[in-house]
């Protein structure tokens, strides 16, 4: 017995795919994907550099912390290291050069909004370097 076989309804087909990328539209764009690109911390030291922590600050809105915006207003002629604290242990260490201004140092670490604590502890504090500000970035 022979079937006869009808054109297919092209018109029904892209319906159907405009409808399936309706929803993955709304699935890529809706408020719970978002992330805020433009959460960061803002760490200040003022007058002359020297070892000592900041007091800790909890992250609000969690999410991994991937760089470390430092700028100084008079650069060391030596070398300053600060570690990044998450509760109070070590998770990453940015070294900015000597002479060195404004310095974007990279750090990977997840934090829990809410949960986790972020405090800077410089180890080692540039000679002569002052008025440090620091901005912890997340994204």
């Amino acid at each position: 017995m022979s079937e006869k076989l009808l054109s297919p309804d092209v018109r029904r087909m892209f319906g159907d795919l405009a409808r399936r990328v309706g929803i993955l539209e709304r699935r890529v764009t809706s408020p719970a994907a978002a992330i805020d690109d433009s959460a960061e911390i803002i760490f200040s030291f003022a007058e002359a550099i020297e070892a000592t922590t900041s007091p800790p600050t909890r992250v609000w809105r969690g999410g991994n912390l991937t760089a470390l915006a430092i700028t100084f207003e008079t650069a060391g002629s030596t070398s300053t290291v600060i570690d990044v604290l998450r509760n109070g242990t070590s998770v990453g260490t940015v070294t900015v050069p000597s002479s060195t201004t404004v310095y974007n140092g990279d750090v990977f670490a997840r934090f829990v909004a809410d949960v986790d604590t972020l405090a800077l502890e410089i180890t080692t504090a540039g000679t002569g370097a002052e008025n440090m500000t620091a901005a912890a970035r997340f994204t």
